[in-house]
């Protein structure tokens, strides 16, 4: 028969909220869950082919919370790479990138991409994997602004739990103090790079004025 008469079978799993009085999915027992589908991970592709035909994002935060150095970072955006390139979508990711390159994108709380040509139609990737980044817990170990972060964070093997402790996929409950050390995790990560995207919003805005002011004067010129 044709594939299009098949249907898969629903993935059916214990309900974890069964007998919470306040669940709504109280009373089953079991539960049924569809995956998105999706991959990548990252559903960059519609807003990318968005941005070649309507109004464009000029920044685009992707945050990757998949589970240890060996599924974020080089995988996940090979996949980007390769689904994009399949629909001829266009993305800041350099295709002639160096080794040394692919593997910090998978270690470095943040990595920017722009296109070469920085052309503004193409927005900005701002790609943030979920990483315990050494490089930034020895910058800013003694700074006073993230003492707090570093007392929760220097006990924290974050490969170790998110492929096989309390963060990995399988687990599907943890302790405040476990929920707490993610949540301050991606914090950190963030405000550690404030800078990096201050600046990366600022060249971009000067570099969509700047179109903006050639584009008047080639206007004013053709009068």
């Amino acid at each position: 028969g044709s594939i299009g008469t098949e249907r898969p079978a629903d993935a059916v799993i214990n309900n974890f909220a069964f007998g919470i009085s306040d669940s709504p999915l109280v009373n089953k027992e079991s539960i049924q869950l569809v995956d998105a589908g999706f991959g990548p991970q990252i559903p960059l592709l519609p807003v990318y082919r968005k941005s070649v035909q309507h109004a464009s994002p000029d920044i685009v935060f992707a945050f990757d919370f998949s589970p240890g150095p060996d599924e974020h970072g080089e995988k996940i955006i090979n996949g980007l790479m390769e689904d994009a390139e399949s629909y001829g979508i266009r993305l800041p990711i350099p295709f002639n990138a160096i080794d040394e390159s692919k593997r910090l994108w998978g270690v470095k709380a943040l990595t920017v991409f722009k296109n070469q040509e920085y052309d503004v139609r193409v927005p900005v990737l701002c790609y943030m994997p979920q990483v315990k980044d050494d490089e930034l817990i020895k910058k800013y170990k003694d700074d006073a602004r993230y003492v707090a972060y570093m007392h929760k964070l220097a006990p924290l093997d974050w490969n170790k739990e998110a492929t096989s402790g309390y963060a990995s996929t399988a687990r599907l409950a943890y302790t405040k103090t476990h929920a707490d050390s993610v949540v301050t995790l991606t914090k950190f990560n963030m405000l550690s790079q404030i800078e990096v995207i201050r600046n990366t919003m600022k060249e971009r805005i000067l570099a969509k004025r700047e179109i903006k002011k050639q584009a008047l004067i080639k206007k004013n010129n053709s009068k």
